[in-house]
């Protein structure tokens, strides 16, 4: 049986595992320091923002963790695309390679929709990858189309 919540301080752990385990997938090897620096940061991150401002979900089968997605919700200055000032943005969709095609992600992705509901934002965002675009366009979501160019600046 699965089960789809909410995680809590307790589900820390799984939550950092699973956005690791992402990163690997996604980025490529790291080194163990590098999994260490990720590994703390994003567990203190957590410990701070977890159940406010940043919402995990998790699925759990059997009682182990097997996929989860996580929105970031942020007030902004009222905006064409944020009438009300809120906006989300969603991170690290990932399900376990042998969870996957049992629709986990799909899920999780409606109950984040129901959680930036609740919080009352007019806009989630998110970067898709190619093997996730399809699911987010049957969810509702479409390819962003405006006038500016999307840019960067790492400062670290």
């Amino acid at each position: 049986m699965v089960e789809y919540r909410q995680a809590t301080v307790e589900d820390i752990e799984a939550v950092i595992d699973l956005r690791l385990a992402f990163a690997k997938e996604y980025f490529g090897p790291m080194d163990a320091g590098e999994e260490l620096a990720m590994r703390n940061h994003y567990r203190d991150f957590l410990k701070r923002k977890l159940g406010d401002s940043f919402i995990s979900l998790l699925a759990f089968s059997d009682g182990q963790a097997v996929a989860t997605a996580s929105l970031l919700i942020d007030e902004r200055p009222v905006g064409n695309r944020w009438p009300n000032g809120w906006h989300a943005t969603v991170f690290n969709v990932y399900t376990d390679p042998a969870f996957r095609k049992l629709g986990h992600a799909a899920q999780l992705c409606k109950l984040l929709v129901d959680v930036a509901r609740s919080h009352n934002v007019s806009l989630i965002e998110l970067e898709a990858t190619a093997a996730g675009q399809r699911l987010y366009e049957q969810l509702g979501f479409r390819e962003k189309i405006n006038n500016c160019v999307s840019m960067e600046m790492p400062l670290s």
